[in-house]
């Protein structure tokens, strides 16, 4: 685990340093995410959110688990508590 130090600008920027960008292969224009966890922030590659969740959906099909039935069963569930 390595250290940064940066500083937030007025309009709420962050500059991400260069050696860090490298490191974790973030180029200019590329989407991130900002996850807040507790009370820090991770910052990911909005790719890999995107596969994270495609992971998700596809480990929940492997085991035969309709994600619709899931959806529907949740709706009814917040329905009766309201």
């Amino acid at each position: 685990m390595a250290d940064f130090r940066t500083e937030v600008d007025r309009s709420g920027r962050i500059l991400i340093p260069l050696e860090l960008r490298r490191e974790i292969n973030v180029n200019t224009g590329d989407t991130l995410v900002l996850r807040k966890i507790d009370n820090e922030i991770k910052l990911l590659k909005y790719q890999d959110v995107i596969r994270e969740i495609q992971s998700f959906f596809a480990s929940r099909k492997k085991e035969g688990i309709s994600m619709t039935d899931e959806i529907i069963k949740m709706r009814r569930e917040e329905n009766k508590v309201e």
